[in-house]
């Protein structure tokens, strides 16, 4: 346990800055996109959002933290605390996957994190302008009113993109998983494959692109979640294939084809 939480400290602060740059990115382009806005009556906080195009911005920053993850897996072939050194530590060949798994999940949510941050910080903003254009009203009086007090509650609860950060109910829980966990593994499962020469097992993953392109697609959606059979079974078939990365990675790292 102490090898594993060494060697994925080491990971994961190899990845902060590129991360935490990523971060910031996303946090200061959607509030520029959310303050450019015309703010009218009537308009809910999510059709801001949505106008202001957050769920793309969020799909790019998600995009840039896999290829920061993907780079962190090439740099071990590199430097004094290669690939090379790490497999002749007296540490477990597991704990030498999971210390490649673990920092990457930890830079998802650190981005989810943001992206919720940013959502409040709009809300503060929209909060702000309402304050502006009702001649003047104290911050206090305008959050007391019903529209205020449950704009932000119901953006979660109506806009999709936003259940896909904080679900509320199984299948958005499901959902939310998959999406967290099933691209890191699959980014690192490729550098695997490419690193062992084993081209041909990723042709599993473009079926793993594909069912996580299917739920990628439901994230500008506004309705109530879709509870539809193709989103149950591409969230299905998405957790089997992660499972099976899994076990493949290991067996990888375990028999040292990937070096």
């Amino acid at each position: 346990m102490k090898g594993l939480y060494k060697l994925s400290s080491f990971q994961f602060y190899s990845m902060l800055l590129k991360a935490f740059l990523v971060c910031a990115g996303l946090f200061v382009m959607q509030f520029i996109a959310f303050s450019g806005q015309l703010f009218g009556s009537g308009i809910r906080l999510e059709q801001f959002m949505q106008r202001s195009n957050f769920h793309t911005m969020f799909l790019v920053a998600y995009l840039l933290i896999l290829v920061v993850i993907a780079l962190s897996v090439y740099q071990r072939y590199f430097g004094a605390k290669s690939i090379y050194t790490l497999m002749k530590l007296p540490v477990s060949r597991g704990a030498l996957f999971w210390s490649f798994i673990l920092p990457a999940i930890l830079v998802v949510l650190m981005l989810c994190l943001t992206q919720i941050l940013s959502v409040f910080a709009c809300n503060q903003y929209l909060i702000m302008r309402k304050t502006a254009q009702m001649g003047g009203m104290d911050i206090a009086q305008i959050k007391s009113t019903a529209y205020m007090h449950n704009n932000l509650f119901l953006a979660f609860v109506r806009y999709d993109y936003l259940r896909l950060l904080l679900p509320l109910n199984l299948l958005d829980l499901a959902r939310s998983i998959v999406m967290l966990i099933a691209p890191v593994v699959t980014v690192i499962y490729v550098a695997f494959c490419e690193r062992s020469r084993k081209f041909l097992r990723l042709v599993l993953v473009l079926i793993q692109v594909y069912c996580l392109w299917q739920l990628v697609t439901m994230i500008n959606q506004t309705s109530i979640a879709n509870t539809d059979t193709t989103t149950m079974v591409c969230i299905g078939i998405s957790s089997v294939l992660t499972a099976w990365f899994i076990v493949q990675s290991h067996r990888m790292i375990k028999q040292k084809t990937m070096i």
